[in-house]
């Protein structure tokens, strides 16, 4: 190749114009045209797909039926080359053979021995080889082959064609055992406990659990005795047995003063109170016959008296005057004041026999109820005898 030629610039191709090379040959008085897609087709170009639609069975799928909404929505659609129903068979075999499930295929697992005593190994190293699988095959150094595999065998499957019913209950009896277990078990009591029991630390705390642990040393119960019948036969008003319920030693006696009481016997300040009271009522509800003949009522019986108005307020105001107060009062308001102690001193004269008399009476009710119930009770004894 000359220098010429290697420093030329390439030629150029496809410059050719096939439309306008007739023109030289034509003649003046012809008018012809040409362009661009005026020239023959190349033989490269793209082929025009078809389009495809597969059915599953010849029923008019959506849009497909006339005069319906969604067919006029559809007329600017363009239309398939081709329609084509598939077959049922076919499908429904192809999909069978799909869905077949395959065999997984389980490796095997190869140890192949090095050669020479790897030595003995140590606590750690066996406990953690015990949770590896076993190899299914194992290669010594010598090329010898030994077949691996669990040491536990799976368990044998019985032949129930030819076992008749008791023969069936009794192969299955342990299996039905471990997944539905007995209520009774076969579990021996564990044995008892020593007194000498080393979880406590101290004998102290054993004595304190061992207490915690005792039932209570309770008394078999004695209804006679009990307060709950005691109470129950209060309310409903059934004379009590002192002496059922309480010891005689403990029996506080009761005594009901009477009215008419001997001149040696002694008498509590008390007594000669009530009897005194008591002598006085007596005395009021008495009648007496006058000189002519009609008996007159010697006095008239009268309610309970009233409560005297004894003013606390005012006579601590007046226990309380002091030696000032006193220096600066004239001989009147000294006299009235004086006349206010001595009216005040007897309206608390008055209010301390009223409560005196209150008093007394009390205890008059309280000795004659005791009196009441002393007689029922003996009554009662009488009538058990």
């Amino acid at each position: 190749m000359s220098d010429d030629e290697a420093l030329s610039p390439p030629k150029r191709s496809g410059t050719s114009d096939p439309g306008a090379h007739d023109l030289a040959n034509a003649s003046d008085s012809e008018d012809h045209f040409s362009d661009a897609q005026s020239a023959p087709l190349s033989p490269g170009t793209s082929p025009i797909p078809k389009t495809r639609v597969e059915k599953v069975d010849d029923e008019p799928s959506y849009g497909e039926v006339p005069g319906t909404e969604a067919y006029r929505s559809r007329e600017g659609d363009a239309e398939p080359d081709e329609i084509a129903i598939q077959e049922k068979n076919s499908s429904e075999a192809s999909s069978t053979a799909d869905s077949a499930p395959k065999s997984p295929v389980i490796p095997k697992t190869v140890v192949e021995e090095a050669p020479g005593d790897s030595g003995p190994h140590s606590e750690e190293f066996l406990e953690k080889r015990k949770a590896d699988a076993p190899a299914d095959l194992i290669v010594k150094p010598d090329g010898e082959t030994e077949e691996g595999g669990s040491s536990d065998p799976p368990p044998d499957i019985p032949d129930f064609d030819g076992l008749d019913g008791e023969d069936v209950l009794q192969a299955v009896d342990p299996y039905l055992n471990t997944l539905f277990p007995p209520e009774s078990l076969d579990v021996s009591s564990p044995p008892p406990l020593t007194k000498e029991n080393p979880i406590f630390i101290t004998p102290r705390s054993a004595s304190l659990w061992s207490q915690l642990v005792a039932p209570p040393p309770l008394a078999p119960p004695d209804w006679i005795r009990s307060r709950i019948r005691r109470l129950f036969l209060v309310s409903l008003g059934v004379p009590v047995d002192l002496d059922e319920i309480l010891p005689a030693s403990k029996q506080k006696k009761l005594v009901l003063p009477s009215l008419q009481v001997p001149s040696g016997s002694p008498r509590t300040s008390s007594d000669s109170r009530s009897v005194s009271r008591l002598r006085a009522e007596a005395n009021a509800s008495s009648t007496s016959v006058d000189s002519k003949g009609k008996p007159t009522a010697s006095s008239k019986r009268k309610g309970p008296p009233p409560v005297p108005d004894l003013d606390l307020v005012s006579a601590k105001q007046l226990c309380t005057t002091t030696d000032e107060a006193l220096n600066g009062m004239t001989d009147d308001e000294l006299k009235a004041h004086v006349d206010r102690l001595k009216a005040m001193e007897e309206t608390a004269k008055e209010a301390l026999e009223y409560w005196t008399k209150k008093t007394d009476e009390k205890i008059g009710d309280r000795e004659a109820f005791e009196g009441v119930i002393e007689n029922l009770v003996k009554h009662a004894r009488k009538v058990r005898k």
